[in-house]
C-alpha cells in the first residue's frame, strides 16, 4: 500500500499540493497501455534507482517483487549478414 510508507507520509504532510499532483501522475503513467505494468514498474526501479531516490525505491521495489514475473522472448540470434533498414558507412 503505497499510502502507508512513512516517506510518503512525509511528503504529503509537508507538500500535499505536489504530492495530489504526483499521484494523478503517476496514475496517468501506470493506465493499462502499449507496456505491462510489470514492464513499466521494472522501468520505475531503474529509474528510482539511477535517481537515487530513497522514496521511489521505497515505493517501486517491492511493488515490482510483488508484480507477477516479466517474460521477455528474445529475437533469433543474429548471424551475420544483410540487415533491411541498416547501413554501414563506407560499405
Amino acid at each position: 500500500n503505497r499510502s502507508a510508507s512513512p516517506g510518503r507520509q512525509g511528503l504529503a504532510q509537508a507538500l500535499p499540493a505536489a504530492m495530489a499532483g504526483f499521484d494523478q501522475l503517476q496514475s496517468a503513467v501506470f493506465t493499462a497501455g502499449t507496456l505491462s505494468h510489470a514492464l513499466k514498474l521494472l522501468i520505475a526501479v531503474a529509474c528510482a534507482h539511477n535517481a537515487r531516490c530513497a522514496f521511489s525505491i521505497e515505493q517501486f521495489v517491492p511493488a515490482a517483487l510483488a508484480a507477477p514475473k516479466l517474460v521477455v522472448k528474445r529475437p533469433p540470434r543474429y548471424t551475420g549478414g544483410f540487415v533491411p533498414g541498416i547501413t554501414v558507412a563506407g560499405v
